[in-house]
């Protein structure tokens, strides 16, 4: 019975909402019956977990007049809760929308219902602020100016409908603003951070040249988005603190979802320079995982399944700053907030990472092994930490094979994000040089592989151990040739 569509959309229901529920399904206006409603007052005891809920038990809870259990009547009285869950989450949506508040104000001011329309706009104007769930406020705005204008003609007030007319061309100014920075920044992150596809985006960037900053900063929400934008054509760290003071100095006037989007263009770009640079700013390594853990509290605070990403990055830099024990925590106790396509394969990743880490190379091996599907959200990370710990568990046989079928794997995913392509490229590159390195060392190829990690423009999944492993095999072949000197 937990494993019901009803159960699992209830379970997402703040405290206010099953109220608000209770109210909505006992209006005979919504709903007619009577069973849903004694259902729902038997199984609301449970809320939130739902654990030891028998059936059983609720059905004669909430049916004491039936003579036996019916499993087939359970199931249908729980299947029409569910469509009036549906129903009613449309309603409390739709009840504070400023498109369906800006009809009623059309409807009054037909009528000359002035007074009543004019409180009607205040409303509107309450919700457009709050703005959680439409479109952005800007277009709500020039909705809402639109009616004003309206309104004041029909009353012949010139004064105050010039005035409205004017907050309505800087709405447009400030919609159609938004509207271009909005589809330019999602545009250009998907070539970068999903898949590659070839968006024609010239108009777009001949758009955002004609802005400038000062025509933004007077809008949070313009100001962030024209950031996200400049720091995506040029990624410099300059860019990046620019973007990183407007969020911290307009946090309040700034939805978690703008919030959110906004660390995520800043954790972006510091995961990109941290793979070419490898060294970062003072600081920016913990001003990256506090921005992750930002953004993974906004997407339960917000009732949200987590990010397959989000969570990996987590798990990683847990390791890091709190050590293996709360990395390992974090990966068990977080598993299940993860999409069902995701849940076993990434947990695995993550925790064949930490085995990884911490020199567990056969336990790494091991768990990548039992990840059966292919999936694209995990499997290039995957093979190539499978092919690192086949060199580190010096498994040559199984290093070569596994190394083949990878490269014909990436050949054959032409839609990979150019960025992640590249990366996993130069690793599995690299990967072959070093195992060929430490079966027969040169000096030469060792200067040569050096160089090549030491390229800023060289995107590699892992430098950190790349470079940690010439190092190694340099100091293996200097310790053998001063011993044979010696000798």
């Amino acid at each position: 019975m937990q494993n019901t569509k009803f159960i699992a959309l209830l379970q997402t229901f703040t405290k206010e909402e099953l109220k608000s529920f209770d109210d909505f399904i006992q209006s005979p206006y919504f709903n007619k019956r009577e069973a849903p409603v004694k259902l729902y007052a038997a199984l609301l005891p449970y809320y939130p977990d739902f654990t030891n809920l028998k059936p059983e038990k609720v059905f004669k809870k909430a049916f004491p007049d039936k003579a036996a259990f019916s499993d087939s009547y359970l199931r249908n009285v729980l299947s029409d809760l569910f469509e009036l869950a549906e129903q009613f989450l449309g309603q409390e949506i739709t009840q504070h929308s400023p498109p369906l508040i800006s009809n009623t104000v059309y409807a009054l001011i037909e009528k000359r219902q002035f007074k009543a329309a004019e409180d009607n706009l205040k409303l509107m104007e309450n919700c457009i602020h709050k703005n959680q769930y439409f479109r952005n406020k800007f277009d709500l705005y020039c909705d809402y100016y639109l009616l004003k204008m309206r309104c004041h003609d029909r009353q012949e007030q010139r004064l105050a409908y010039s005035k409205a007319q004017q907050l309505l061309a800087e709405n447009l100014k400030y919609s159609s603003v938004y509207q271009w920075l909005f589809r330019l920044y999602e545009m250009n992150n998907d070539e970068e951070v999903y898949y590659k596809f070839d968006y024609d985006t010239d108009f777009a960037k001949r758009f955002f040249s004609v802005i400038r900053p000062h025509d933004m900063e007077i809008i949070p929400t313009l100001a962030v988005q024209y950031y996200k934008v400049q720091l995506q054509l040029q990624p410099n760290w300059q860019n990046c603190l620019s973007l990183l003071t407007c969020v911290e100095q307009h946090k309040s006037n700034l939805s978690d979802s703008e919030i959110y989007v906004a660390n995520l263009a800043l954790t972006n770009f510091i995961m990109q320079q941290q793979r070419t640079h490898n060294n970062l700013p003072t600081g920016m390594s913990e001003k990256l995982f506090m921005l992750y853990e930002e953004n993974w509290n906004l997407r339960q605070k917000n009732n949200q399944p987590a990010s397959g990403t989000l969570f990996e990055n987590i798990a990683n830099m847990s390791f890091t700053f709190k050590g293996p024990e709360c990395a390992k925590q974090f990966i068990t106790e977080n598993s299940t907030a993860l999409p069902p396509n995701l849940r076993e394969g990434l947990t695995a990743y993550c925790m064949a990472r930490l085995h990884f880490c911490m020199g567990n190379y056969t336990e790494t091996i091991a768990v990548i092994n039992s990840i059966s599907a292919f999936y694209h959200h995990y499997y290039f990370q995957v093979k190539s930490l499978q092919l690192m710990a086949y060199y580190e568990t010096d498994n040559y046989d199984a290093f070569m094979t596994t190394l083949d079928a990878f490269k014909h794997t990436l050949k054959n995913h032409h839609e990979l994000a150019q960025k992640h392509r590249i990366a996993h490229t130069h690793m599995s590159a690299i990967l072959l040089k070093l195992y060929r390195l430490r079966l027969q060392y040169s000096p030469k190829q060792a200067a040569q592989i050096r160089k090549q990690l030491q390229d800023p423009e060289v995107a590699l999944y892992s430098r950190q151990w790349a470079e940690k492993t010439i190092i190694a095999l340099e100091k293996k072949y200097q310790h053998l040739h001063t011993g044979a000197i010696s000798v």
